[in-house]
């Protein structure tokens, strides 16, 4: 996914202009997942220290010197102090966080005055052209079963972080990423890396919820759908991902 995005966003780290404000000293990468994020952040900011939190280990790999890894589970309290942070960066986490909106909120405080956070995720399930919701009542059951959040919005991050009064912008950008490659000629530049993606991942996504949820199986309401609709090319199927920026007061 990090390659994928980072085609999209022209090799950059995110859509917020981290060029043009001054050189972060420390960046925290929440659910860091392979590390690929956190890593081209610390070689982009060579003097910043790059902290990286996931609950699993890193794999081995290469790491640059001002990057550290930590085991962190983010529904507990974080073990770092208020305003400690210039950047605070957390993508595809949310959706599989069960206190959302309480974990949101105290990262939140983690940033300095005048620092960024970076949160980028995807909404829940996928459409075809009549806007029906393809996949939903699979994923639906696996998130209700892991008691995860049911549905993580661009919205609902928007509210809780100008609801906090400690932003002075918030910004999003919306992607639609369509399953069907051949839906849509004039695809937005740099966006066929996710297509590729997310039909590959739905494709291995739907045999492991029935492998890791007890009680679910290939007679689940729905689920032969599933499986079948976001391969097929002839309809118009589709998914969103949403990337927020947003700033803390200075």
């Amino acid at each position: 996914m990090h390659e994928a995005l980072k085609f999209y966003l022209g090799g950059r780290l995110s859509l917020a202009p981290l060029d043009k404000s001054a050189p972060p000293m420390n960046i925290l990468d929440m659910g860091c997942g392979s590390g690929a994020w956190a890593i081209q952040a610390a070689e982009q900011f060579p003097d910043a220290d790059v902290l990286a939190v996931d609950l699993s280990m890193l794999p081995s790999r290469r790491l640059p010197p001002n990057l550290r890894f930590q085991i962190l589970d983010l529904a507990k309290p974080f073990p770092f102090e208020s305003q400690s942070f210039d950047i605070v960066h957390a993508r595809f986490v949310f959706l599989h966080l069960p206190t959302f909106e309480e974990i949101l909120n105290r990262a939140m405080q983690l940033l300095k005055p005048g620092g960024w956070l970076l949160l980028d995720d995807g909404e829940t399930g996928c459409r075809d052209e009549s806007g029906n919701e393809v996949a939903r009542q699979v994923i639906q059951e696996f998130k209700e079963r892991r008691k995860i959040n049911p549905r993580v919005t661009a919205s609902a991050v928007q509210g809780i972080i100008e609801s906090s009064g400690i932003f002075s912008e918030f910004n999003v950008r919306k992607v639609v990423v369509p399953l069907s490659r051949d839906q849509d000629p004039h695809l937005e530049a740099g966006i066929l890396p996710m297509v590729e993606l997310y039909r590959k991942t739905i494709g291995r996504g739907i045999p492991a919820l029935i492998e890791n949820v007890p009680g679910m199986n290939q007679n689940s309401d729905g689920l032969g759908a599933a499986q079948e609709k976001p391969n097929d090319l002839s309809r118009h199927i589709q998914m969103e991902v949403y990337m927020t920026w947003s700033r803390r007061q200075a």
